[in-house]
């Protein structure tokens, strides 16, 4: 893919200096630039995760979401009763 962007002159002779200082030319230079500004950091994984759980969630339809309602309501119930059976404080007020 070929892409052409106006640097202003700092901008530009920065880029330069930075790749004669590379050894690669002012294309590669600049590739390895942003190539480096778009990977993916240590917490993308958990992003890219999330992100698809959000889209999930908008597909689903209002049944599906009343179902995950109540499994989730049914779970704390469940969860503070058998801490209060143990005489533990309840999580879930």
């Amino acid at each position: 893919m070929t892409v052409t962007i106006d640097l202003p002159p700092g901008a530009q002779a920065r880029l330069e200096r930075t790749a004669r200082a590379r050894g690669v030319d002012v294309a590669g230079c600049a590739r390895q630039i942003i190539e480096a500004g778009l990977a993916t950091g240590p917490h993308q994984a958990l992003a890219d995760l999330v992100q698809a759980w959000r889209e999930e969630d908008m597909m689903a339809d209002r049944a599906e979401r009343n179902a995950r309602e109540a499994e989730w309501q049914e779970l704390k119930s469940n969860l503070n009763a058998n801490r209060a059976a143990a005489g533990e404080r309840v999580l879930f007020p």
